[in-house]
């Protein structure tokens, strides 16, 4: 799949993402005091934060993959797609594009752990070599300038970021409009757009 190509297939994946971290808390309830019947409610909370960081995801990843039956461990990581992605690299999710045995396998990684997802797309022929990707929170640190820039004007704070055949592309939404950076995932350089 052509990185640059991917916009159509990282926005599916973002809603699935979406679809699939909600809110699972039995305390996420809300409970009215008594006579009281309806209205509005601040639903905001001071409780954990729920992004994660890439390295926690592939850490899930070799935890889930313990518990599995010999035979069913993946061999590798052939796509990383994180949804909600921050100016500290740690996402409200991560979808890792997988190869269990022959088969492609899509798992969704949140604050509630590793998940399979049903998607019906190829995976890249090319697996990721994590000890020589940068990592999120790099790739940002090392452009924190250009990233900043394009997401203030967009009048946002989060963006999207696809990894694969060695390339990260930041994918930054604003309404109908978007914008993409690309940077070699190896080093973090950026890499003009042409």
């Amino acid at each position: 799949m052509n990185v640059r190509g991917a916009i159509p297939f990282l926005t599916a994946v973002i809603v699935i993402i979406c679809c699939t971290s909600g809110c699972t808390d039995s305390q996420a309830a809300v409970s009215l005091p008594s006579g009281v019947e309806g209205g509005v409610t601040d639903i905001t909370s001071d409780g954990p934060d729920t992004k994660v960081r890439l390295d926690e995801a592939l850490a899930a990843l070799d935890a889930w993959q313990a518990d599995l039956p010999p035979g069913d461990s993946v061999a590798a990581v052939y796509q990383v797609l994180g949804a909600g992605v921050e100016t500290d690299g740690r996402a409200r999710g991560w979808v890792l594009g997988v190869r269990q045995g022959d088969t492609p396998r899509w798992l969704a990684y949140g604050r509630e752990g590793i998940q399979k997802i049903s998607l019906s797309a190829p995976l890249p022929a090319e697996e990721i070599a994590f000890p020589d990707v940068v990592m999120p929170e790099g790739l940002y640190e090392q452009n924190r300038m250009v990233i900043d820039d394009t997401l203030r004007r967009h009048g946002t704070d989060t963006a999207d970021l696809a990894l694969t055949a060695g390339e990260y592309v930041l994918t930054i939404r604003s309404g109908a409009e978007f914008e993409t950076l690309v940077f070699r995932a190896a080093t973090g350089e950026a890499i003009p757009s042409v």
